[in-house]
């Protein structure tokens, strides 16, 4: 009878679960826990796990939202053994800290995610906030889908963490990839900034912009991060710090012990011609920071000659026991009026690597120190640089090189000495006398160009090659800004003329085709295009025919 018993209890389980099991989705793997839920509303509850909201695998959007909506102080996205796969951004909230458990992988939804602004995550003027992830989170997004034009329309807003005017954040052992704009994203309004964020131990690789965007913050420090692989849409640097409005500011923001590497443009960016002398001065220290394998080390613009020329920002840039492997720094209208660039105790390694040979033309990419001047700054002065034990392995000949596109002027407040290393040998270089040196070449050099007469083209003369001739030449060439193309042809001949276009702003190629008298046979020739970053190609061959 026991054995009968035992018998009669084991089948009625196996058909209360077979019951459940054919009453609930498939795709379920949670039901809302109605009895924490009512807890956690309660206030007895101060810490809850996400996917007591429910969980769907193949949806969790709104199990995590409510899960957050909630208010408890202490969420934690737990690992239930599938992604948290969302399909629309989920908003943050205030007095809140997230913890995602080891394992957890937030996923954009594909096919989801269309609005050109759409991150992962948002917040808007929320405080006190954290974002802790344990052991092995990501967040992530699908960069390539984004990048189609056959899928998505063309943006660069599509953000793992998108923050606008937000203060007391916390972001912490996070992996942030593949987002169709900035792993992470410190926005704001025309007047405002993110106020003490602290971002750390936090990986941002192969996004879409940026690594990190700082458009204004105040007491900012991110540290013990790795900024690498940002390839899509430019600038495509590791970090840039870009104020869009004079109103905005950049306070006290520190990078240090982080690694910038392998990103397309560059590892960091100094941006900030829209910030003029009302703006609060800025302060940025970047400490013992690792660049290699970028296509330049850092980049600083100071002032931007259509914007504040007369009354830039002021402020102070410290580069400290930072190396560069294999990339320089390049510094742009940096002016005596404006920032105070400090380069102290780091290492710019261009020392050659075994087999290297470097050609003339690929020489500029060897340069620590590039100097820049726009047009349109003739009564400016390049300065308030200091150099402080700084030291440059490289060619003693491929140390700084000029760029002026103006008639600035060279300051005496170029202090300090660049340490060149060659062959284990250390010497000094004297920055200011070498860039006098080199404005007077230029200037010299200009004036000459000036004294050649200008040629004068005589179409009547032009031959044509005799049939069966070798072509001399290039079998094509690169243009830009206006130009005129003769191509030569015998009457009633039909030739075919290839073009791209490299497109840079959303502007067509205008072409006009003209006959041997002058005469305008056809303007703007249409090009096929295809919606690509930059640079971007449009492309058409047609038939000319020559009357």
């Amino acid at each position: 009878m026991k054995f009968k018993k035992s018998f009669v209890v084991l089948s009625l389980s196996i058909c209360l679960v077979t019951t459940v099991c054919h009453a609930a989705p498939k795709v379920l793997l949670a039901q809302a826990d109605t009895g924490n839920i009512a807890q956690v509303k309660a206030g007895t509850l101060k810490s809850a796990n996400a996917s007591w909201w429910g969980f769907n695998k193949d949806d969790a959007t709104e199990c995590l939202q409510n899960a957050i909506n909630s208010g408890v102080p202490k969420l934690i996205v737990d690992n239930t053994g599938s992604d948290w796969i969302i399909n629309k951004p989920i908003q943050l909230a205030s007095n809140q800290e997230i913890v995602f458990a080891d394992g957890v992988v937030i996923q954009a939804k594909k096919s989801f995610f269309k609005g050109t602004k759409d991150s992962l995550f948002e917040a808007n003027n929320v405080t006190n906030l954290s974002l802790i992830g344990q052991g092995s989170a990501t967040l992530r997004m699908h960069r390539a889908d984004y990048d189609n034009p056959k899928l998505y329309e063309k943006a660069e807003w599509r953000h793992g963490i998108s923050l606008i005017d937000c203060s007391d954040i916390v972001i912490r052992g996070l992996t942030v990839e593949e987002t169709g704009g900035d792993g992470l994203y410190l926005g704001a309004s025309s007047n405002g900034y993110d106020k003490n964020v602290l971002v750390e131990n936090c990986t941002f690789d192969k996004n879409y912009r940026q690594g990190i965007s700082v458009i204004s913050a105040e007491n900012l420090t991110i540290r013990n991060c790795k900024l690498n692989r940002t390839k899509g849409t430019n600038p495509q640097f590791g970090i840039d710090f870009e104020p869009n409005a004079s109103g905005q500011r950049l306070v006290n923001c520190v990078l240090e012990n982080n690694e910038l590497i392998g990103n397309s443009h560059g590892g960091v960016n100094i941006y900030v011609g829209n910030l003029s002398g009302k703006s609060q001065p800025l302060s940025i220290t970047i400490n013992n920071c690792k660049l290699q394998g970028n296509a330049t080390g850092m980049s600083f613009t100071g002032l931007l000659a259509k914007r504040f020329p007369n009354n830039p920002v002021k402020g102070t840039v410290l580069v400290e026991n930072c190396t560069l492997d294999h990339e320089g720094v390049t510094l742009r209208n940096a002016f005596t009026n404006s920032l105070h660039y400090i380069f102290k105790n780091n290492l710019i390694d261009f020392s050659a690597k075994p087999g290297e040979t470097v050609s003339w033309q690929d020489a500029w990419r060897y340069i620590p120190f590039t100097f820049t001047a726009d047009e349109g700054l003739d009564t400016q002065s390049i300065g308030g640089i200091e150099f402080d034990n700084t030291v440059a392995k490289a060619d003693p000949h491929l140390l700084v090189k000029l760029n002026l596109r103006g008639q600035a002027k060279i300051s005496d407040q170029i202090t300090g000495a660049l340490l060149v290393e060659n062959n284990g040998q250390k010497t000094t270089f004297d920055v200011p006398v070498y860039l006098r040196k080199e404005q007077a070449r230029m200037i010299e050099a200009q004036q000459q160009i000036q004294k050649l007469p200008p040629a004068v083209f005589d179409a009547t003369k032009l031959q044509a090659p005799s049939e069966g001739a070798p072509r001399q030449g290039n079998g094509e060439f690169y243009t830009r800004d206006k130009f005129i193309f003769l191509q030569y042809a015998q009457k009633g001949q039909q030739v075919t003329l290839n073009v791209t276009a490299h497109k840079v702003y959303a502007k067509e190629t205008q072409v006009e085709l003209l006959d041997p008298s002058g005469k305008k046979v056809q303007k703007h020739i249409p090009f096929l295009t295809t919606e690509k970053p930059f640079p971007s190609h449009s492309q058409r061959s047609r038939p000319a025919f020559i009357d």
